[in-house]
C-alpha cells in the first residue's frame, strides 16, 4: 500500500519560520532546528490555528464503534489488530481509574508510559 501523505501539521515549539526554509532554488531544506520541511505538505499549527473555531460539534458515536486499533508488536509473530470500541474501552477505562487507581475528583495523575503502549492511555 503506497499511501501518500497529503499533509503535516508541524507544531512551531522549534521557532520554525515557514519563510526561511527554502533554498535559492526554491527546494524544501533542512533549518537549523532539524526539520526537512516539504512546503508541499507541511503545515504550521499557527496557520492552521488563525481560522480554527472555538467550538467544534461533537460526532455522536454509537457504543460499538470503533475507537483504536492497537496492534501487538510482533516479537513473536506477525503483529495482530484488536479493534477496541468507544463504549467497551471508555467504561473498561473509567472504571479501572476509579477502582484500581482510586482516582477521587482533584486528584492530579501522571503516567510515564508510552501511549503507544495500552499502559500510556
Amino acid at each position: 500500500m503506497n499511501h501518500k501523505v497529503m499533509a503535516c501539521i508541524v507544531n512551531p515549539h522549534l521557532n520554525l519560520d515557514r519563510n526561511n526554509v527554502k533554498d535559492i532554488n526554491n527546494n524544501w531544506i533542512t533549518d537549523n532546528s532539524g526539520i526537512n520541511w516539504n512546503p508541499n505538505v507541511d503545515i504550521l499549527w499557527t496557520d492552521v490555528m488563525e481560522n480554527a473555531c472555538d467550538y467544534c460539534e461533537p460526532e455522536w458515536m454509537e457504543a460499538e464503534d470503533p475507537l483504536f486499533i492497537l496492534y501487538t508488536s510482533g516479537s513473536t509473530g506477525k503483529p495482530k489488530g484488536i479493534v477496541h470500541t468507544i463504549g467497551g474501552y471508555l467504561l473498561y477505562s473509567y472504571l479501572t481509574f476509579k477502582t484500581v487507581f482510586n482516582y477521587t475528583d482533584g486528584d492530579v495523575f501522571f503516567s510515564t508510559a508510552d501511549l503507544g503502549w495500552i499502559t500510556g492511555h
